[in-house]
């Protein structure tokens, strides 16, 4: 499923990289920094031992899946390259010329983001999971050496935390029969995909 952002559909201008919205006063906190505090209130976002920014509302939620064997159940490891040169040319096919800023939904342990950030296409890629487990498995996949392209971020997916119109693509790939409100996803991610986006789940 692709959707294509029409410029007309917000006014607001994009921003030149994502921002999230502080949970205290409500102002745009830019997403540069390692370490990201607001710039009105001083509130610092917070972030796991590892620096994996946590922006669960709730963080007794975590998935139902068997994360031990998820990848060898659905072949991960032999797939990444390929499914992302597969997005790649969809993004192209429907209009995008370069992802900057990209979120990926449900990321797992990265079979689609261990993919983005080999490929020039993408620039920085904000791997998005509601579990730390999946989270925690992504990192050792992708070590350190992609720390410059690579975020990760700890999320529901209903209700992403984000300003508006933030990211050039939001990408999802076998993750909307996992979330309870898919319907919520699809239009948080709308709202974050800047004008002339594009939203594509698989």
């Amino acid at each position: 499923m692709t959707r294509r952002i029409k410029g007309t559909r917000l006014e607001q201008k994009a921003q030149d990289a994502p921002c999230l919205i502080c949970d205290t006063c409500g102002a745009q906190v830019p997403l540069s920094a390692p370490a990201p505090v607001c710039p009105a209130c001083a509130t610092p976002v917070p972030l796991t031992e590892d620096g994996t920014l946590d922006l669960r509302q709730d963080v007794s939620f975590d998935t139902l899946l068997d994360i031990a064997s998820y990848d060898d159940a659905h072949g991960v490891r032999s797939q990444n390259r390929r499914l992302a040169q597969f997005y790649e040319g969809l993004l192209r096919a429907a209009g995008l010329g370069h992802a900057r800023h990209i979120l990926e939904i449900g990321a797992g342990s990265g079979n689609l983001t261990s993919g983005l950030v080999e490929l020039d296409f993408f620039g920085q890629v904000y791997a998005s999971e509601l579990s730390p487990g999946f989270m925690r498995l992504l990192k050792q996949r992708l070590g350190e050496q992609r720390e410059e392209q690579l975020r990760c971020v700890l999320l529901d997916a209903n209700a992403l935390p984000f300003a508006d119109c933030g990211f050039d693509c939001v990408l999802g790939h076998s993750v909307l029969h996992h979330l309870a409100r898919f319907e919520q996803t699809l239009r948080e991610s709308y709202r974050v995909t800047r004008p002339g986006g594009i939203c594509a789940f698989g």
